[in-house]
């Protein structure tokens, strides 16, 4: 596994530690988590947009629609 070094500020180490003895985890893994996650929001964040921008596109605006739409 390949050996990463990063500057973070304190308070976000200080953070990191706390979670990592709480879950039982080392802080590499906590990191490895959040980045999972990141990019895991990430990716919904950019279907999301590609979802509103046809939502938009074909006048859909509530669950209804969206019935009526694909029903």
């Amino acid at each position: 596994m390949p050996i990463v070094s990063i500057s973070i500020p304190s308070e976000i180490n200080a953070k990191a530690s706390a979670l990592a003895k709480k879950q039982r985890l080392s802080k590499s893994q906590v990191f490895a988590e959040a980045l999972e996650s990141y990019e895991i929001r990430k990716s919904w964040q950019e279907l999301r947009a590609i979802g509103d921008k046809y939502a938009k596109r074909f006048g859909i605006e509530t669950d209804d629609d969206v019935e009526k739409f694909f029903g």
